[in-house]
């Protein structure tokens, strides 16, 4: 029906044009307006013509596409993170539980020498006044005391892409800073892990405790496998767990190694 009308429209306008119609002469203007009016009558009846200027169904689905992409490759990433962070949970809660064992052995060994508070107290004089480096039979390496933190996280650093946590929010890390010397002119490599030293401390006088041994950390003292240029110094760290109410007012630590035990009074 729309192809008669569009037929017929057609022939009529071309007869009004060619002054074969009932309006003999008409103006150039007239003729325009004529010409205007036929062309969107076409237009109007045309099945093929469109009312949209632009069709944007091809960028919609590119863009839906787009973003699906972006959604899923989003969510993939936070998945990975929340993985890592289980899995590193997991092993703070398992070297939780063996220094736990360790300390339960310890204290049962050294029960002669508990101090009647509950807690086995291990005390070597002997070696008191040996620097910590020496007893260790790295004597050209000074192993200083550099201060503490009582933190949630270790480093504090959010940026760090490895860090430990405390295990629980009634819990904090007591981070035990030591300046570490190469006091030798040239280089010279420390390996503290190959010892097979063990690492207490005590806070307070209380009984002595093992310090934490996370082994994605690069900069636990007791772990210390590393080259230093002459001279160099670095700071690594002794991490315990502890109650977060916990005021510090004295702190020690005691280095049990091949040679016996070294005590230390650090604050």
């Amino acid at each position: 029906m729309k192809r008669f009308r569009l037929t017929a429209l057609t022939i009529t306008l071309s007869l009004l044009l060619s002054a074969c119609g009932s309006i003999p002469n008409l103006t150039q203007e007239e003729n325009r307006m004529v010409s205007e009016y036929a062309a969107s009558l076409m237009l109007k009846y045309d099945s093929a013509n469109h009312t949209r200027l632009v069709d944007t169904s091809e960028f919609l689905n590119s863009y839906y596409t787009a973003k699906k992409a972006h959604d899923d490759a989003e969510k993939a990433y936070y998945d990975a993170i929340a993985r890592e962070e289980e899995q590193r949970r997991r092993e703070a809660e398992a070297q939780k539980n063996a220094n736990s064992e360790y300390n339960s052995n310890q204290s049962s060994s050294n029960s002669s020498k508990n101090d009647g508070t509950g807690g086995a107290k291990v005390v070597d004089s002997t070696f008191s006044n040996m620097p910590i480096g020496e007893f260790l039979g790295y004597g050209n390496f000074d192993i200083a005391y550099a201060g503490f933190e009582l933190l949630s996280n270790y480093p504090k650093d959010n940026d760090s892409a490895v860090s430990l946590s405390a295990s629980s929010s009634n819990t904090a890390l007591l981070v035990v800073y030591f300046d570490v010397t190469n006091n030798s002119q040239s280089a010279a490599n420390l390996d503290i892990l190959s010892l097979n030293c063990k690492f207490r401390l005590s806070i307070n006088d209380g009984s002595y405790k093992g310090v934490l041994y996370p082994v994605m950390l690069d900069d636990i003292l007791s772990e210390c496998m590393d080259d230093f240029a002459g001279l160099e110094k670095k700071q690594l760290v002794l991490i315990m767990e502890v109650d977060k109410n916990t005021v510090v007012d004295s702190l020690s630590m005691t280095v049990t190694g091949s040679m016996g035990t070294l005590t230390k009074k650090l604050k």
